[in-house]
This record gives structure tokens, C-alpha cells and sequence, in this order.
């Protein structure tokens, strides 16, 4: 997975030609995110990896920052290496968070496509109190 910006630009190059210098409306990358604790959403348009290797490939290839992305939280293990905590089965709350995100995910995703970004940040990117 951390070589995904081949694919994502081949994918560009053959559907999105006409559109690839900003593809905020037209392009969604969806990953996972340590920073965000199990199970949150949020919506970003544009900027840097965030130390995030599969978005620093993606980056790498279409050459700039302008698509969208879906971040998905996974929450930060401390106790183990972040690589193996990645590749790790989920189980347990994680679980538990992993399926409700998987849920909401798939109304957020619908937002984007039928309202744009800037209606999925505002429906999604709020805190929870």
C-alpha cells in the first residue's frame, strides 16, 4: 500500500485527464489515520502526508495536494511497533469502532458525491462531545 500513488496516477491519467490539476470534487483518497482516535471521520482537502506512507506515494505521483481524502481513525498503540500495529487484526473496541466507522463511511462517502467537500467537512468533521 505504500506504493499506491502508481495507481492512483494511472487512474488519473485514464478517467480524471481533464480534471487532474484539482480534483477536490472528483477524487477521493480514502486511508487510515493514527492521529485520530478509533473510528472517527474526517473529511480534508489538500495538504501534506502527515507522515502517512501510502499518501506520501500519492503525493509523490500526481504532484500536487489537490484531492480529497477520508481519514479513517485508528487510534495510536504505543506498546507496539506502528507497522505491526497496521497490519494487526482488529479486534475487540477497535472492532467494534472499525464497524461503526465502516458504517458511517459509506453515508459519508454519498455526501461527497452528491454535496462536494466542503458539506462532508462540515456534516463530518464535527466533535463529538
Amino acid at each position: 500500500m505504500n506504493l499506491s500513488g502508481h495507481s492512483v496516477r494511472s487512474f488519473i491519467g485514464y478517467y480524471l485527464k481533464e480534471k487532474q490539476n484539482d480534483l477536490n470534487e472528483t477524487l477521493l483518497i480514502i486511508h487510515d489515520d493514527l492521529d485520530l482516535p478509533e473510528g472517527k471521520l474526517r473529511f480534508k482537502a489538500n495538504g501534506a502526508s502527515g507522515g502517512h506512507k501510502g499518501l506520501k506515494s500519492i503525493l509523490e505521483q500526481v504532484g500536487h495536494d489537490h484531492f480529497g481524502r477520508l481519514k479513517i481513525g485508528i487510534g495510536r498503540n504505543t506498546e507496539s511497533d506502528t507497522r505491526d500495529y497496521v497490519l494487526d487484526k482488529v479486534t475487540g473496541k477497535g472492532r467494534e469502532a472499525l464497524d461503526g466507522a465502516i458504517e458511517r463511511s459509506a453515508e459519508a462517502i454519498s455526501t461527497w458525491l452528491h454535496e462536494g467537500m466542503e458539506a462532508s467537512m462540515n456534516r463530518f468533521n464535527q466533535t463529538e462531545d
